[in-house]
């Protein structure tokens, strides 16, 4: 499957896309507040020292990160999402950036990366893989979430290669929010979640760089 492209999803962000409907089309993961598997994450005791938030769009999970003690740095590559970022977490740090060229260097103990790498074209994944390597500190983890139909372990496997210990997947779900169009059949094994978002089918991978 096809994912938006950076300037595909920014028009999101900005309100230029319409679905058939007429019906403005928005990001479907800002679903205005942060997502569950972050908080389990946290309660987990996974994120850890200074994180990364990785395609943080808005900053919903940045947010919630800052708020439970964490220093931590969102980076986004659509300018947009970054601006609304900004506005809605002052005093927080976010950086647009493109994930295939990262400009870290050993900075953070752990990267959060909430439906990015799913993202990715396939040119992009081990470029952007290489740069997490660098921006984390020696054991350092990348803790990925990602669309199971789209980002397999497999996939993943491929990208993160060398000077990565890649743990089992761990099923979950991602919400995303119901638009007319969008989702309503049989979307990446989407089914409507009891919240009145959608959940689907995702994986935990846990990434430590060696």
């Amino acid at each position: 499957m096809t994912m938006p492209g950076i300037e595909q999803i920014d028009a999101m962000y900005r309100g230029e896309i319409r679905l058939p409907s007429g019906e403005v089309m928005l990001p479907p993961w800002e679903t205005g507040a942060p997502e569950p598997v972050v908080a389990g994450l946290l309660a987990a005791g996974r994120l850890t020292g200074r994180v990364l938030d990785a395609g943080c769009g808005t900053g919903r999970n940045t947010g919630l990160l800052a708020e439970s003690g964490l220093d931590v740095v969102g980076f986004d590559g659509a300018p947009t999402a970054i601006e609304r970022a900004r506005a809605n977490h002052p005093g927080l740090t976010f950086v647009q950036a493109d994930a295939a060229n990262l400009g870290f260097d050993g900075e953070f103990d752990t990267v959060l990366d909430m439906g990015l790498f799913h993202m990715l074209p396939p040119e992009k994944r081990a470029p952007y893989a290489a740069g997490l390597h660098r921006s984390l500190r020696p054991r350092g983890s990348a803790i990925l979430v990602a669309f199971s139909q789209v980002a397999p372990i497999g996939v993943i496997a491929e990208a993160f290669g060398p000077g990565w210990e890649l743990a089992e997947p761990e099923p979950v779900a991602l919400r995303g929010k119901i638009q007319d169009g969008i989702a309503q059949g049989d979307w990446l094994g989407a089914k409507p979640g009891a919240d009145g978002f959608l959940e689907i089918p995702a994986n935990v991978v846990t990434a430590r760089r060696t």
